[in-house]
């Protein structure tokens, strides 16, 4: 916003009049904890999973304001958010029982094929964590727009 950097790979867009955003990948969010915890596999609402802290993103990140918009729409009180900037820890906690991590399924798999972690079957939807190529309108976008289009492809897988 700044106009520091000419195009950012970011988490979610840009919500500004003179911000470009183009997204370049979706990933569906899940929650993800220790078999220990023993949640059953009937639908567990959020409250329940509430019970637990919850280690998830930063705050200021869509998937922690859709988190804490979720919670407050459904009245759930007494939770206890841990915004994180690294997945490996907020995994680790969860692997160790220490709360429920709400991360990308794509980034478990190997976690939960071994049985270290098990999927909350959760009653609630959280929004996909969304990738964008973010640039701001600039006498030079065109050549940005060039680029951001260059991700965009390689993010496509071509």
């Amino acid at each position: 916003v700044a106009h520091e950097l000419d195009l950012a790979f970011l988490l979610g867009p840009i919500s500004s009049p003179q911000a470009r955003n183009q997204a370049l990948s979706a990933f569906p969010l899940g929650f993800f904890a220790s078999p220990a915890l023993a949640f059953p596999p009937a639908p567990v609402s959020l409250a329940a999973i509430a019970r637990f802290p919850i280690i998830t993103f930063a705050r200021r990140t869509a998937p922690y304001i859709a988190l804490v918009e979720r919670m407050a729409a459904e009245e759930v009180t007494g939770a206890r958010i841990h915004a994180s900037t690294a997945l490996a820890p907020a995994l680790r906690l969860a692997i160790e029982g220490l709360g429920v991590a709400m991360v990308p399924r794509a980034i478990v798999r190997e976690k939960v094929a071994s049985g270290a972690l098990v999927e909350i079957a959760a009653d609630v939807q959280v929004p996909d964590l969304v990738f964008t190529a973010s640039w701001m309108a600039a006498p030079d976008a065109p050549l940005i727009e060039a680029i951001a289009a260059l991700a965009v492809q390689a993010a496509d897988g071509g």
